[in-house]
């Protein structure tokens, strides 16, 4: 009796090691890893997070609904249909939100695995291949969809990646029309404006530095740790074969700037911006290495720059104002005109600006 039970326990054992052996046997096998990148990936200047999947950046399908994208899953036909719809808009993310889906992860870390799938991606209508230009359309990563960043941007705007800035961006034709108001409150600076079109720097080298008030004692404790209170960005356009008066530096439009010139701002309901100061003269002097920069995003605005006496500054051939990743900038050559200066500055940060006579 003792020796049936044995083998009846021995054979019920068996069988169940069968049925889990020919369970796991059965399991898809990984054909791949998703790994984590250092690229942060925008659309329309909102941060999404991104995967790097055989060197492209992929995105979750369903984290495309909270950026104004319509996804639609058919089982049936193991289908997921992803549409543009004209009267979308973004979910309102918060800036702790967005500040969180920017930060630059760890480059090579495994996400998720990657199993067969039989799913097909249909984008604004049309059925897509596995694999467009050589790069596999929809991944399974760990039964999450996952779509290529490229052939998304191919359908739905245009894409532009920068390997300075490790940023990859899509920006759809609704971009223009769903600019936020930016509202600068400082003690002496009170602006509102939105941007416009996208500033087109083709044929242009970029650099960026910092200037300061050549008395400051860039070598002081007072500097050190408040750096920011005297110490201003300069960015520079330029380019071989352009003339001096089709490049241009800008300055940060910052309180260190404001002090410095000891200016006076005027923002009138109009968008119209008037500088004033009564300093005869402001010398500027480098503070930091000049570097090569490239921007992530870069826009016109629709602010004006007037002289003190009503007069408008013209625009052309660089704005008065521009929006450089998310904050605003005045030309160097339009903010000498606006106080009634001429100014000499170069590359470098340094330079002077003084009263016309």
């Amino acid at each position: 009796m003792n020796k049936k039970i044995h083998v009846l326990t021995t054979i019920f054992i068996i069988a169940v090691s069968g049925i889990y052996t020919m369970a796991y046997t059965n399991k898809p096998k990984s054909i791949g890893s998703v790994l984590s990148t250092d690229i942060v990936t925008y659309i329309d200047r909102t941060p999404i997070a991104s995967y790097d999947y055989l060197d492209s950046i992929y995105v979750k399908v369903d984290d495309l609904q909270e950026y104004g994208f319509q996804v639609i899953w058919d089982k049936a036909l193991q289908t997921v249909s992803v549409t543009f719809p004209e009267d979308t808009h973004t979910e309102n993310f918060t800036e702790e939100e967005k500040a969180a889906l920017a930060i630059r992860q760890t480059k090579g870390e495994k996400v998720f695995d990657v199993y067969p799938t039989d799913t097909k991606i249909k984008l604004n209508g049309i059925m897509l291949s596995d694999f467009e230009n050589g790069i596999a359309t929809a991944i399974n990563a760990d039964n999450k969809i996952l779509i290529s960043f490229d052939v998304l941007g191919e359908q739905f705007g245009t894409i532009d990646y920068n390997d300075q800035q490790r940023t990859f961006s899509l920006t759809t034709p609704k971009d223009s029309f769903t600019s936020v108001e930016t509202v600068m409150d400082y003690p002496k600076i009170k602006l509102q404006y939105k941007e416009t079109l996208p500033f087109d720097t083709t044929g242009y080298s970029i650099s960026k530095s910092d200037t300061v008030a050549a008395d400051v004692d860039l070598s002081s404790e007072e500097l050190m740790f408040h750096w920011d209170h005297y110490v201003f960005d300069i960015i520079c356009f330029s380019s071989e074969g352009i003339s001096a008066a089709e490049s241009e530096i800008y300055f940060l439009f910052s309180p260190a700037l404001v002090d410095t010139f000891h200016m006076e701002v005027k923002n009138s309901e109009k968008n119209a911006v008037t500088l004033k100061t009564e300093q005869e003269l402001v010398e500027l002097t480098d503070a930091n290495v000049i570097l090569s920069f490239q921007p992530t995003f870069l826009y016109e605005t629709n602010l004006s720059l007037y002289t003190t006496d009503g007069k408008q500054i013209k625009d052309l051939p660089f704005p008065c104002f521009l929006s450089i990743d998310g904050n605003l900038y005045i030309s160097a050559e339009a903010l000498a005109e606006s106080l009634g200066m001429t100014q000499t500055m170069n590359i470098y940060g340094e330079g002077t600006f003084e009263k016309q006579d």
